[in-house]
């Protein structure tokens, strides 16, 4: 992969940019593992770390070590310690949950209550929530 060829802002938003005589598809499928397309028509093409797509990375069998090494080892500037601490405080929380078919429903557990709730408020992953009857 590419050194250097993107730069992860504070926000999670990222480019990656096009070396001379270089190709960056290998680095693009590998990010597309983790982070949000946020505008697929756009040179460079940007992305976007989400919540919601570290939770899917995770699901998916990507760890931690590996979604932090991509962006270290590809980031032209060291991760803002911001964004560092959002995907592993994301991964953890992954960690906490559980998604498990019961009776025709996909249901939601967790031992930590807070985590629940945590997920119940989020503003994306909160719309597909359906408190119980």
């Amino acid at each position: 992969m590419p050194q250097g060829a993107l730069i992860v802002q504070h926000d999670g938003t990222f480019m990656i940019q096009q070396p001379p005589d270089e190709d960056t598809a290998a680095l693009e499928a590998a990010v597309a593992r983790f982070a949000d397309l946020v505008c697929p028509t756009t040179t460079p093409r940007v992305y976007r770390l989400t919540a919601a797509s570290i939770w899917r990375a995770r699901r998916a069998g990507l760890v931690l070590e590996e979604i932090l090494q991509t962006l270290a080892t590809s980031n032209s500037m060291e991760l803002p310690p911001t964004v560092r601490t959002d995907i592993t405080r994301w991964s953890h929380q992954i960690d906490r949950l559980s998604l498990e078919a019961d009776h025709g429903c996909l249901v939601l557990r967790s031992t930590h209550p807070l985590v629940l709730t945590a997920v119940q408020r989020h503003r994306t992953l909160g719309t597909f929530i359906t408190p119980p009857t």
